[in-house]
């Protein structure tokens, strides 16, 4: 078995890029939503769950999902 030694610059190995669906910064959390509307994360989370307020729903482990609002659909309601 032949053992490959480290490459000596951090150019040598890259990372393969995920696809880009959203750009970053077009996707906002529970938490920043909860903040500009001044409510509670867990009124924002009530809001996606009763389908008053789309989101996207992330991979999660545990016991909370993980959610993402789309900006766009933020400034819609927002009247921006």
């Amino acid at each position: 078995m032949k053992i490959q030694s480290r490459p000596r610059s951090a150019q040598a190995v890259q990372a393969p890029k995920a696809p880009e669906t959203q750009p970053l910064g077009e996707l906002l959390t529970v938490e920043e939503v909860a903040r500009r509307w001044r409510v509670d994360d867990t009124t924002v989370r009530r809001w996606i769950k009763a389908g008053v307020l789309k989101a996207v729903e992330l991979p999660h482990m545990g016991d909370r999902k993980a959610y993402r609002i789309k900006r766009k659909t933020f400034e819609e309601i927002m009247g921006e």
